[in-house]
């Protein structure tokens, strides 16, 4: 929904929504199951979106705080061992 809101030019109501709903949900959801490589990988492809959304927004300074969550929840995701990481194609 908050893609479409973006797409429609609706900025601020999408980064709103990525703040205080999708984020926080995709938070609870590694908290809940820290083991589960689909909600990690959510969590971080969703930071990576909020530092789109706030770079859209002007908020240059934030993005930048926001671009290093979402390395961060990158890695962590990246750093769970292979046999954990069932679900995903890998291209070569």
């Amino acid at each position: 929904m908050a893609d479409a809101m973006a797409g429609l030019g609706r900025t601020e109501e999408a980064l709103s929504l990525m703040q205080n709903r999708v984020l926080p949900s995709s938070r609870s959801l590694v908290q809940e199951n820290p083991q589960d490589s689909r909600s990690r990988r959510d969590l971080a492809v969703t930071m990576t979106e909020l530092t789109e959304y706030l770079l859209a927004a002007g908020q240059a300074s934030a993005a930048v705080a926001s671009a290093a969550d979402a390395r961060q929840a990158c890695s962590r995701w990246a750093a769970m061992s292979d046999d954990v990481i069932t679900d995903y194609r890998r291209s070569t």
